[in-house]
C-alpha cells in the first residue's frame, strides 16, 4: 500500500512538473478549444491547456493536456500521454504510457505500454487493448477488454472481463471475475469481502483471497498514545479557555442547561456551513460544466477551507460548557474548574463506550458549540 500510494504522488508531480516546466522544442497550445483535426501531423510534443481537448489527427511526440470539461483521443499519438480533465475518453492509439488524473475515464483504443490512472470511475470497454500494465486508483473500475500483463491497484469495486495476461493483484471491497475471462496468472485480492467468480472464467494460477489485516500491536499503541495526547491537549485547552473567560463559560453552561435543544441546533448549523458551501458549489457544476463554473469553485472551496479552520477552533471550545454542566450536577459543591475536571472525566468514560460513546460524545459537542451563541 505505501508503495502504490508513493506511486500515485510521483504520478501527480509528475503531471504538474511536465506542465510548469515545458521544454523549448514542444509545440504549446492554449484555447478554449484545441483541436487536432484529422489528417494533421504534429512533428513534436504538444503540450495543450483548455476547456476541451479533441484529437483526432497524428501527434509524434507526447502529449500533456490540461482540460477543464473534455480530453478526448481519437487519433494517434506514438509518445506518452499525461492528462488531467473532469473527463478523459481515449478511443484511439497511444503507443507508448497513459498517465491520467480524471473524474471519469474510458478507454475503448489502443494502448502499447501501461496505464496509470487515478478516477472516480474508469472503464476499459471491450475493445480496448493495453499492452503492458494497468495500475489503478479509482472508486470503481471495469476491465472488460485486453491487458498485456498485470492488473493492480486499489479499487472500491472492480469487474474483470476479456483477458489479462498475467496477474490481478487488487486492494479492493469487491471484486467481480466476468463470464469468459482468462488470466494467465493469479488473481489475488485484499479484501473484507470473498470474490465472486463466474461460470467460465479460465484463471491458469491461483485464486487467492487475503483478509485485510488488523492493524499490528505497535500501530495500535500508537493510536491509543494519539488519543491519551489529544485528550490530555483538550484538557489543558479547556481549562485555558474557563481561566480565560470564565464568566462567558459560565454562561454558555447556563445557556445549555436552560436551552439544549436550541444549543444542539446552532452547533449543527455552525459545522454544516463549509458543507454546505461545498454542496452549492459541486451542484452549480453538477447541472452546468466545469468550464463555467471551475472560477466559482476557485473561490468557493478556498473560502470553505477557512470556515472549516474557524469550526475546528470553535469546536475546542464546545466541551467547556458540556464538562461544567455535567460537573456541576455531579458535584454541585466544588469550584467551576472541578466541574470541568469532573465533567470531563465524565465524558471521556462515556466515550469509551463503543459506537453509541462516540454518538454521544458527538452530540454533546455539538451542543457545547451552540450553546456559546445562545442568550
Amino acid at each position: 500500500m505505501t508503495v502504490r500510494r508513493g506511486a500515485g504522488l510521483v504520478a501527480l508531480v509528475t503531471i504538474l512538473v511536465s506542465v510548469l516546466a515545458l521544454p523549448a522544442f514542444a509545440q504549446r497550445v492554449q484555447s478554449d478549444v484545441v483541436l487536432v483535426r484529422d489528417g494533421d501531423v504534429i512533428t513534436e510534443d504538444l503540450y495543450a491547456a483548455g476547456n476541451s481537448i479533441i484529437v483526432t489527427g497524428v501527434i509524434e511526440g507526447d502529449l500533456v493536456a490540461v482540460a477543464f470539461d473534455k480530453i478526448q483521443i481519437d487519433g494517434v499519438v506514438d509518445g506518452d500521454v499525461i492528462l488531467l480533465s473532469d473527463q478523459v475518453e481515449i478511443s484511439g492509439e497511444v503507443h507508448g504510457a497513459v498517465r491520467v488524473l480524471s473524474r471519469k475515464l474510458e478507454i475503448s483504443g489502443d494502448v502499447g505500454d501501461d496505464v496509470f490512472a487515478s478516477a472516480w470511475s474508469a472503464t476499459a470497454t471491450s475493445a480496448s487493448s493495453v499492452g503492458r500494465d494497468i495500475v489503478m486508483f479509482a472508486r470503481s473500475f471495469q476491465a472488460l477488454g485486453s491487458v498485456g500483463r498485470n492488473i493492480e491497484g486499489t479499487v472500491s469495486t472492480v469487474d474483470v472481463g476479456g483477458s489479462v495476461g498475467s496477474d490481478i493483484d487488487v486492494t479492493t471491497s469487491d471484486l467481480s471475475l466476468l463470464p469468459g475471462l482468462t488470466v494467465g496468472g493469479n488473481v489475488v485480492a485484499t479484501s473484507r469481502r470473498s470474490i465472486t467468480v463466474a461460470d467460465g472464467v479460465d484463471v491458469t494460477g491461483t485464486v487467492v483471497e487475503r483478509r485485510a489485516l488488523e492493524p499490528n500491536v505497535r500501530i495500535r499503541s500508537l493510536r491509543l498514545l494519539a488519543r491519551f495526547l489529544a485528550t490530555v491537549a483538550a484538557l489543558l485547552i479547556g481549562l485555558g479557555i474557563l481561566w480565560s473567560v470564565p464568566d462567558r463559560s459560565l454562561k454558555a453552561m447556563d445557556a445549555l442547561d436552560r436551552r439544549p435543544f436550541s444549543s444542539l441546533a446552532w452547533g449543527v448549523g455552525i459545522v454544516s456551513v463549509p458543507v454546505a458551501i461545498l454542496i452549492v458549489g459541486f451542484g452549480i457544476v453538477a447541472v452546468t460544466s466545469l468550464s463555467t463554473t471551475g472560477p466559482l469553485l476557485l473561490v468557493l472551496i478556498p473560502i470553505a477551507l477557512a470556515v472549516s479552520v474557524l469550526v475546528g477552533v470553535g469546536l475546542l471550545t464546545a466541551p467547556v460548557p458540556v464538562a461544567l454542566a455535567v460537573g456541576a450536577r455531579l458535584r454541585p459543591r466544588w469550584s467551576p474548574y472541578g466541574w470541568f475536571v469532573a465533567g470531563f472525566a465524565t465524558l471521556v468514560v462515556v466515550w469509551l463506550i463503543p459506537w453509541v460513546g462516540l454518538l454521544l460524545v458527538a452530540l454533546a459537542g455539538l451542543a457545547g458549540l451552540g450553546s456559546w451563541l445562545v442568550d
